[in-house]
């Protein structure tokens, strides 16, 4: 299965929300095994790489949430979402 950044947005909620929208092309079996076994795992992946990303360095000082929305690529069905807020990655 692949994992594919489909497009990125940034919403004015208070601080503000950067989302990252994913498409994951995996089967329903690939899909479960994700949201049962795998999620804090990808929780703890996509957690480094906010914390560690330089390019991400304004919106963490302006206390931005990190949203990644991951969406089935042939249903365009949500299948998880994680956030990150300044409390999570500062």
């Amino acid at each position: 299965g692949m994992t594919i950044l489909d497009s990125v947005s940034f919403s004015k909620d208070g601080e503000g929300t950067f989302i990252l929208y994913y498409s994951l092309d995996i089967d329903e079996e690939q899909k479960n095994e994700l949201v049962n076994n795998h999620l804090s795992e990808l929780r703890d992946m996509n957690l480094g790489i906010v914390k560690n990303s330089v390019q991400f360095n304004s919106m963490k000082e302006a206390g931005v949430t990190f949203l990644y929305k991951y969406n089935d690529l042939k249903t365009g069905k949500n299948v998880v979402e994680l956030k990150y807020e300044p409390k999570d990655y500062q």
